[in-house]
């Protein structure tokens, strides 16, 4: 569990959203919500790294 924002994944993690540079430099984008999710798998990406809340984990919600 992260519960820093000095983590440095979370660090990382803002950069991307906040720097198209870096997203272009690292290949990577941040895409937020169950749905936009949902639309990346379907398109064929894959997902590097995800960030779930507590309380979402908790209840065990699964994407296809």
């Amino acid at each position: 569990m992260i519960t820093s924002t000095q983590n440095q994944r979370i660090k990382h993690l803002l950069l991307l959203q906040q720097k198209s540079a870096q997203r272009r430099a690292d290949g990577l984008f941040v895409v937020e919500g169950r749905r936009e999710v949902e639309h990346c798998l379907s398109a064929g990406f894959t997902i590097k790294t995800a960030f779930v809340c507590e309380e979402i984990a908790e209840a065990q919600v699964t994407l296809p």
